[in-house]
C-alpha cells in the first residue's frame, strides 16, 4: 500500500481521520508428552479506519483494503461518529514518513516442531514429572498507518512466543509450574539456554511437591521478580494509563510530584532491551522511553494523543490496539522498575520472620486500588534462612498502601512477557522487576 489517496476522506467534514492495515501471518504449535497435539498456520488482512468529528470518534473496519473497500469503511466509520457531540481533542504530532523493510523470515515446520520437543523432553527430568507442554507461536506483521495529517508509516513486527508448563505428581499430590518468554525473532530459540529454563520449570514444579500451608497473618514480604512484575504491571501500570486517570475516581491523579514509594524505586515503560516491540504506536507515533515513578515519586502518565491534549503534556506513543478490527487503546509496552542497591541477601536478613513468594497463578487489581495475586511458590523464612517451602498463596493490599511499604529493591531486573487483556483486547506485553521487599502485607494460604 503505498500512502492513501487524500480524497478517500475528502468527501466527509471531519478533524481527523487515519487507516490501519495489518498483514498478519501466524505459525503456531503444541507438543506435550512428545508429540504434536495441535498445529496452526494462518493469515489474516484487514484495516481499522477512524475519524474524529465534532469531538466524537467514529470506527470501522473492513477485510477489503482495495480503495473501494477503504472508502466504504470510512463512510461506515463517519455515519458512527453522527449520533452526538464529544469532547475529543487530539495533542499536535510531526507528520511522519517512515517505511521499514516488509522483509520476512520463517522456519520450515520441521526445525520448528524439532525445537518444541527438544524444550519439552528437559521438562522429564524426573520420575514425579511426566507431563510437560511446550507452545510455540511465530507472528510477523506488516503494519501500515495513514493518516490526514500527512503521517505514512510501515513496520514489520516479529514476535516469537514460548511458554512451558510442567507438572509433578507424587502419592496424589500434584504440583504445577509455567514459564513464559519472548523474542524478536525465530533465531533466538537456538540458545542453549532456553533448555534450561524448561529444566527449571520442572524442578520448581517438583518442589512444590514438598511445599506446605502457607500461615495466614501480616508478614513482611520478598516478593520474587516474577510476582513483583505482576505487582508494578496491574496495580501499578494501569493505574498509570492516561485513559484511567482521566476519570475522576483516579487513583493517582493528584500525585504528580507526590512521594509515594521507597526512594530507591523507580517505574519505566520502556522499549530498552526489551521483546514486546514497536517503534510507532497505533496512532503514528513514536514510541519513547516514559518515566512514571522517578525515586519513589510519580512523574507522569502513558498518553495516546487524545490524553496528551487533556493534561497538556507530551505524547508518549502508547496507543496500542490488538488487531485491525479494535480500536487503540492506552496500553503498556516493557513497564519495568528498574534495579536498585539492596542484594537479595540483605533483605532475607533484614526481615527476620517473612515470606518469599514468586510466580503468578492469578489474580486482580481494581481501579481504587485494591488488589488480590495468588503466587505459585514460596518459602518462610526465619533469622535470615529459607526454612521450609509453602504453595500458593494469596497477597492482599492497595496500591499505594503497599507502594508505602516497600523498604528494598532488588539488584537485579528480570524481564516477563505476558498477554494483557484490557476491555477484551489481549495484547502482549513486557513486565519486569528486581525483587521488592514489602514490610507489611496481607498473606493467605
Amino acid at each position: 500500500m503505498e500512502p492513501f489517496d487524500p480524497s478517500i476522506f475528502s468527501r466527509f467534514d471531519m478533524e481527523y481521520g487515519d487507516i490501519r492495515i495489518l498483514h498478519s501471518r501466524i505459525q503456531q504449535l503444541t507438543v506435550q508428552n512428545g508429540e504434536v497435539q495441535h498445529m496452526l498456520i494462518g493469515h489474516e488482512t484487514g484495516a481499522g479506519v477512524r475519524i474524529l468529528k465534532e469531538g466524537t470518534w467514529g470506527f470501522s473496519s473492513t477485510t477489503d483494503i482495495s480503495f473501494s473497500g477503504l472508502a466504504n469503511a470510512v463512510q461506515r466509520a463517519h455515519r458512527t461518529c453522527l449520533s452526538y457531540q464529544g469532547q475529543a481533542c487530539l495533542a499536535d504530532v510531526r507528520p511522519v514518513k517512515q517505511m521499514g523493510k516488509a522483509s520476512r523470515h520463517s522456519w520450515a515446520d520441521d526445525n520448528l516442531i524439532e525445537v518444541a520437543r527438544k524444550l519439552e523432553s528437559a521438562m522429564h527430568c524426573s520420575p514425579h514429572c511426566k507431563d510437560g507442554k511446550v507452545l510455540l507461536r511465530y507472528t510477523d506483521t506488516i503494519k501500515q498507518f495513514s493518516s490526514t495529517d500527512g503521517t505514512y508509516i510501515q513496520q514489520i513486527l516479529p514476535l516469537v512466543v514460548l511458554d512451558f508448563w510442567a507438572t509433578a505428581r507424587r502419592n496424589g499430590k500434584v504440583s504445577e509450574s509455567h514459564f513464559s518468554c519472548a523474542f524478536m525473532n525465530l533465531k533466538s530459540l537456538e540458545e542453549d539456554e532456553l533448555e534450561e529454563k524448561a529444566l527449571e520449570t520442572a524442578q520448581e514444579a517438583i518442589q512444590g511437591l514438598d511445599a506446605g500451608n502457607t500461615p495466614n497473618g501480616q508478614f513482611p514480604v520478598i516478593l520474587g521478580s516474577s510476582l513483583a512484575s505482576i505487582f508494578i504491571h496491574e496495580a501499578v501500570g494501569h493505574r498509570m494509563e492516561a485513559d484511567e486517570v482521566m476519570k475522576h475516581h483516579s487513583l493517582m491523579k493528584d500525585k504528580v510530584d507526590s512521594l509515594v514509594a521507597h526512594p530507591s524505586l523507580t517505574v519505566v515503560d520502556t522499549m530498552d532491551g526489551a521483546q514486546s516491540w514497536y517503534g510507532y504506536d497505533d496512532e503514528g507515533v513514536q514510541k519513547k522511553e516514559t518515566v512514571l515513578i522517578d525515586r519513589g515519586r510519580v512523574q507522569g502518565f502513558l498518553n495516546d494523543r487524545q490524553s496528551a491534549h487533556y493534561f497538556d503534556t507530551d505524547t508518549t506513543g502508547n496507543s496500542r490496539a490488538s488487531n485491525y478490527n479494535t480500536i487503540p487503546l492506552t496500553r503498556m509496552t516493557n513497564i519495568m522498575a528498574l534495579m536498585g542497591d539492596m542484594s537479595f541477601e540483605e533483605m532475607i536478613e533484614e526481615c527476620g520472620q517473612a515470606l518469599f513468594l514468586d510466580g503468578f497463578v492469578g489474580g486482580a487489581a481494581m481501579p481504587d486500588g485494591a488488589f488480590r495475586f495468588v503466587a505459585r511458590r514460596g518459602y518462610f523464612i526465619e533469622r535470615g534462612e529459607f526454612v521450609s517451602p509453602v504453595g500458593k498463596s494469596t497477597i492482599s493490599s492497595s496500591t499505594l498502601e503497599a507502594l508505602s511499604h516497600i523498604s528494598g529493591v532488588g539488584k537485579k531486573v528480570t524481564m516477563h512477557y505476558s498477554e494483557c487483556i484490557k476491555k477484551g483486547q489481549g495484547l502482549m506485553v513486557g513486565l519486569g522487576s528486581p525483587a521488592l521487599l514489602v514490610s507489611q502485607l496481607r498473606v493467605g494460604g
